[in-house]
């Protein structure tokens, strides 16, 4: 596995280094974590001031274009990434419970409603039928 540096911007304003770069490997795409190791010695910073927002890789081939930042200092990294993990994290939980909820009730719901729809139209017809009739 090789990594080869794309574009390398240090941002000061936020306090890190904006990363892209190419993974070429064979097998299977590396982990994040095989990633994090392979940029921190790159960019000598610390493994736990990298973070990876993308990897892409296209079908069949051996590489892939990784989007990363490695940050100055972790009060750099917590200003601008501890919030959205937070919201990744609550969030699924949170639509999890509330999907299945839902999903249940609607079961429920659904079944005593399809009997009664399918009696009704069974009915209609022959109510016609006594009417005509009579």
């Amino acid at each position: 596995m090789s990594l080869n540096m794309i574009s390398e911007f240090d941002n000061k304003l936020l306090g890190r280094k904006d990363l892209k770069c190419e993974v070429a490997f064979t097998g299977p795409t590396p982990s994040k974590t095989d990633i994090i190791k392979m940029i921190a010695a790159r960019v000598s910073a610390g493994e736990d001031l990298v973070v990876i927002k993308a990897i892409n890789t296209d079908y069949g081939e051996q590489k892939a274009t990784v989007k990363a930042f490695a940050y100055n200092s972790m009060d750099d990294l917590k200003k601008l990434e501890k919030v959205e993990e937070k919201k990744e994290e609550e969030k699924p939980a949170e639509e999890t419970k509330e999907a299945a909820a839902p999903v249940e009730e609607k079961k429920e719901e659904a079944k005593p409603e399809e009997k009664p729809a399918k009696e009704t139209k069974e009915a209609a017809p022959e109510e016609k039928k006594e009417e005509k009739g009579e």
